[in-house]
């Protein structure tokens, strides 16, 4: 009898992407990324006084949607089956890393429970959401090279 795949791979062995997969992680992103930047433009008085140079609560929220139109322009661009759209996704769950930057130069007084907790689920969903799109990104079909006939 021949041996079925493991749920999520395929006869060889390789991750496959699914729709609802990419659908999910990324909608995971989204909420975590929009909690943790909310919750920094809530508490931007934690931030240090260099930071506020640079930084407001407005450019905190600009930040996020910028952000997050990113990642929704490469889904729909993945859906469509626009090669741009992986990039996109890769770098929208890159992103979702830069919440480590926090630690670089914490606030006075440190970094609170709940934003570290914020920051830890915005790198988690934004790590898996680039790994994911990286480990599958090979099986994509590749575009068909188009020459013109002379």
């Amino acid at each position: 009898a021949a041996q079925r795949p493991r749920a999520g791979l395929d006869g060889e062995s390789r991750v496959m992407l699914r729709p609802r997969l990419l659908a999910a992680l990324v909608a995971a992103h989204v909420l975590s990324s929009a909690l943790h930047f909310a919750d920094s433009a809530l508490r931007f008085d934690h931030y240090h006084d260099e930071a506020k140079l640079l930084l407001n609560p407005v450019i905190v929220v600009i930040a996020w949607f910028l952000q997050t139109g990113l990642g929704l322009t490469g889904l729909a661009l993945q859906r469509r089956g626009r090669a741009a759209g992986r990039p996109l996704l890769v770098a929208y769950g890159a992103l979702g890393l830069a919440g480590l930057l926090h630690y670089l130069a914490p606030p006075a007084g440190g970094l609170h429970a709940e934003m570290q907790v914020l920051i830890g689920l915005e790198a988690a969903t934004g790590l898996a959401l680039g790994l994911i799109l990286v480990l599958t990104w090979k099986d994509e079909p590749r575009p068909s090279s188009r020459t013109a006939d002379t």
